[in-house]
């Protein structure tokens, strides 16, 4: 059997359909302009969040340090080189120290004033103590003459290194008995130190006397 459709209902269907088109075609500007205002909001969230990039001077590298400098501890100063000067670092990676008079400046009351003498020139560095020590494998003392390095602020380097002198010696507990010895200092001047026992201190080591001025052997 044939279903009749009645006009009247065809054209409220017709009605309802451009209505809808109507609101849709309204709708999707108003959407579209809606979504691009939150994507525009969102880019100048992100811009805002995110950190300025790091200016190349904040990651140029420290410069290195090129002066020696002098602390005090407990029993006397140190005087640190820097690498960058002094070119090779100690065992566990750090610029070679070594102990010195304490200059001016850094001494307690009631300690004596350090050695004057120095090189030609270099008046105002720092003497590195000499010592006497004992070199098990020659079973005798041996002793490492005084040497200068610049002073604090000032660029920093050191004289050489004198070689080791043999001192004939029997080694006792808690010290040393000396044989007599003649030993050069760092301006070049000789000394000569009498037979004497010294005693030695926590590091096994004997400070170096200054002994009698005397004419350098020929």
């Amino acid at each position: 059997m044939m279903k009749l459709h009645h006009k009247g209902d065809r054209r409220r269907r017709v009605s309802w359909g451009v209505m809808l088109l109507g609101v849709l075609a309204l709708a999707g500007p108003a959407a579209a302009g809606c979504t691009n205002h939150t994507a525009e909001e969102n880019k100048g969230a992100v811009a805002s969040a995110t950190p300025p990039a790091a200016s190349s001077a904040n990651l140029a590298p420290r410069a290195l340090a090129t002066s020696n400098t002098v602390r005090r501890e407990a029993l006397g100063c140190i005087l640190t080189t820097p690498t960058a000067a002094w070119g090779t670092p100690g065992p566990s990676g750090t610029p070679p120290s070594f102990e010195v008079d304490c200059p001016q400046n850094l001494l307690r009351p009631g300690e004596p004033a350090p050695v004057a003498r120095r090189p030609s020139g270099k008046e105002s560095w720092v003497r590195v103590k000499p010592w006497i020590y004992y070199d098990a494998a020659k079973s005798s003392c041996a002793y490492k003459g005084e040497w200068f390095c610049s002073p604090q602020g000032a660029f920093g380097q050191c004289t050489p290194q004198p070689p080791a002198g043999t001192v004939v010696c029997t080694k006792k507990d808690g010290a040393f008995d000396l044989q007599s010895f003649v030993y050069t200092d760092g301006s070049g001047v000789c000394h000569k130190v009498a037979a004497m026992t010294c005693t030695t201190n926590r590091r096994g080591l004997c400070e170096l006397p200054e002994g009698e001025v005397v004419p350098c052997p020929k």
